[in-house]
């Protein structure tokens, strides 16, 4: 389940408890994110609904740990050169819920025990779904072992970046939110 942390009405930053814990008590500001309207931070919420601002609205001044959030929560952008396609994805959850992460995780180990032959269904291509995509209306990128291979490192560093900078590592830098894969 994912959260958005509110401030007098507007969201300033996300939380997912890991699998199979709650939202601690100490976050009194969290509304679950539920329904097809995925949020950023900026957005306005009441009463469990968001809205984007208006331009009336003053946007507020974002940290660099709450523009890591929003790069996390918006995506990352990858061109493959050899598949002839350009999509968002991804990067926490996909459209079933299911952690990106765990999904990358799984596919990864099939490739390495079948000597980078076949993924986890026993093929030797995998489809994967952009952010566009849900249940009824797929939206997937056919990938070979050599193109997920760089799919998943692309997400990998991307999603790092955005960590370190939300840790406040002090060398980190916010990623850019564009990759190009073979």
């Amino acid at each position: 389940m994912l959260y958005a942390l509110v401030n007098s009405g507007t969201i300033t930053g996300f939380h997912s408890p890991p699998d199979g814990s709650t939202i601690d008590a100490s976050f009194t500001n969290a509304v679950s994110i539920t329904g097809s309207i995925i949020p950023r931070i900026g957005w306005l919420e009441s009463d469990g609904t968001f809205t984007p601002p208006t331009s009336s609205t003053p946007t507020p001044e974002l940290t660099q740990s709450q523009q890591a959030q929003q790069l996390l929560r918006n995506g990352l952008t990858i061109t493959s050169t050899s598949g002839n396609w350009t999509a968002t994805f991804a990067t926490l959850f996909d459209a079933t819920g299911s952690s990106v992460w765990t999904l990358i995780l799984s596919e990864q180990s099939a490739l390495l025990m079948s000597s980078n032959q076949t993924f986890a269904d026993g093929e030797t291509t995998v489809h994967w779904p952009d952010i566009t995509s849900t249940p009824e209306t797929p939206s997937l990128h056919v990938m070979t072992p050599e193109q997920f291979q760089a799919f998943a490192l692309a997400i990998g560093r991307f999603v790092a970046q955005c960590r370190n900078v939300m840790n406040g590592v002090p060398s980190a830098v916010l990623p850019q939110n564009t990759a190009t894969i073979p």
